[in-house]
């Protein structure tokens, strides 16, 4: 199996959507603080902060629609309906 089977048949993680979440809010806070023209940080801050609220969940739970739909094509593993695994 090359990693990027071993990467799309990892289940996502709120810890992942996380990651995703900061790096693109940094990318969008250093975009408004270079772009706005007056209460520059504090506009970025606050801008930041809401984009986190919205990219976490919105991230994971994309990340979990695509994996499911990965998992119902190839026929393994994944519960495509139901979002729970087995357990062990």
């Amino acid at each position: 199996m090359s990693a990027r089977e071993r990467r799309l048949n990892t289940p996502p993680t709120w810890r992942s959507s996380v990651t995703r979440a900061l790096i693109a809010a940094a990318i969008v806070f250093v975009f408004l603080v270079l772009t706005a023209k007056k209460d520059k940080v504090a506009t970025a801050v606050e801008f930041t902060v809401v984009a986190l609220v919205i990219y976490i969940p919105a991230g994971y739970y994309l990340e979990r629609m695509l994996y499911r739909r990965r998992q119902a094509r190839q026929g393994a593993g994944g519960d495509a309906a139901g979002g729970r695994r087995p357990r062990r």
